[in-house]
């Protein structure tokens, strides 16, 4: 028996151990990684402040292709952020994973600007109101 086949082997009869190794190995790198891109920001900022402007713009343009710069509410311009209307918690659309997310799901979000989008979640938090009531009143005012 090779030492690559006693080691699947131990992994196969320690699962709990090898969990556990796992665990700390991840938490010590995890914790490494942090200190080292803290680092190289405090270092580098300017590198990293051009770098997260090209990324953002990159996030709008690709968001501003597929929604409306206007408030669904009020008819602002500015400020527009992409509310999910079933009041789900979503990915932030500063990664591409939450764009990702927000174009596939299109349908399901919707612009809003910071104060009707504070005010939705308002309504839905602490009023228990839903999309279709919240539907409703702006269709009756």
């Amino acid at each position: 028996m090779n030492k690559k086949e006693r080691s699947k082997k131990w992994r196969q009869e320690n699962p709990e151990k090898v969990r556990a190794y796992k665990k700390s190995y991840r938490l010590t790198h995890l914790v490494k990684e942090r200190e080292q891109r803290r680092k190289y920001r405090l270092k580098h900022p300017e590198k990293v402040q051009k770098w997260n402007g090209k990324r953002h713009r990159r996030i709008r343009e690709a968001l501003d292709a597929h929604f409306s710069k206007v408030c669904f509410f009020c008819g602002i311009h500015h400020s527009i952020d992409l509310h999910e209307i079933h009041g789900r918690k979503h990915p932030t659309i500063d990664t591409w994973k939450g764009v990702q997310y927000i174009l596939k799901h299109d349908e399901d979000f919707i612009p809003l600007c910071k104060f009707c989008h504070r005010g939705i979640h308002f309504c839905m938090a602490y009023l228990g109101l839903n999309w279709d009531m919240i539907l409703e009143l702006r269709i009756i005012a």
